[in-house]
């Protein structure tokens, strides 16, 4: 009997290790890794007083000394980033409204990120498209799901 004990202790053990050595080594690390490519914007982000900014504009993508151009079709517009959320080198200091339409150069931003900002046009009510930055080098790269 305590030679059976023995016995089937050891098989076991064996299936055990076997089992674990299986499960953790020998595998290849996965190969099919999306990436996508994004181009700096470089058009003017076009007024529209029905939506803020044309639609298709909601969302630009910016890399390290871009310089935005809002053009306000006529209309009176104001652009407002938060401070503490500014993708541009005078840290948003400056005004970007119907008089003033170009922003400071982009700066270095090291991850993607995403700068929410406030759009008013002809003193209507405020819209909030957003910037995306970041990754250090035009046209980002980063892997997708």
């Amino acid at each position: 009997m305590y030679f059976y004990r023995i016995i089937v202790g050891s098989i076991s053990l064996s299936i055990l290790f076997t089992l674990y050595s299986v499960g953790t080594g020998g595998r290849e690390e996965r190969s099919d890794v999306k990436s996508v490519t994004v181009p700096c914007f470089s058009d003017a982000i076009m007024v529209d007083p029905n939506s803020g900014v044309d639609p298709s504009k909601e969302t630009v993508f910016v890399c390290k000394d871009d310089i935005l151009t809002w053009d306000g079709q006529g209309h009176k517009f104001k652009v407002s980033f938060k401070q503490t959320e500014c993708p541009f080198t005078d840290n948003c200091k400056g005004p970007i409204d119907d008089k003033h339409v170009h922003s400071a150069r982009v700066r270095d931003i090291a991850n993607l990120s995403t700068f929410k900002y406030k759009i008013k046009v002809d003193n209507g009510k405020w819209w909030d498209p957003h910037v995306v930055g970041g990754g250090h080098r035009p046209p980002y790269s980063a892997a997708a799901q």
